[in-house]
């Protein structure tokens, strides 16, 4: 079995492997955060390592992970009506009108002015 003569660090970890990772989970992060449909609840990101010895102590498996914790989509709720269709019960959908800012029936169109009075 070789070693190296470099130290262990995060840096180094498996030829880089887990600052990979952890870039991935970032860019993760990232595109949940700007997702308008998330809620803003905190995004984590978590980094393990195990570290386990031989029975002679002489040698550890180093064991590393990277995860993240995104937040959920935003809750879509709406409100139906109980009924029934082809004799089996059912929902549908309630749809509410928005208000008009203008009553139309008091609306005067603009018409053209005449210029020779």
């Amino acid at each position: 079995m070789e070693t190296n003569d470099e130290r262990l660090s995060l840096v180094n970890i498996k030829g880089g492997a887990l600052l990979e990772a952890v870039d991935i989970r970032l860019n993760e992060i990232v595109e949940n955060l700007k997702d308008p449909n998330t809620t803003d609840d905190k995004r984590e990101l978590t980094i393990k390592i195990a570290i386990k010895p031989d029975p002679e102590r002489q040698f550890a498996q180093v064991v590393s992970s990277c995860s993240c914790k995104l937040a959920p989509d935003k809750s879509i709720s709406t409100h139906a009506a109980i009924s029934m269709s082809g004799g089996k019960p059912a929902l549908f959908e309630i749809k509410r009108q928005e208000p008009s800012i203008f009553d139309a029936s008091n609306v005067t169109p603009m018409g053209r002015r005449n210029t020779n009075d």
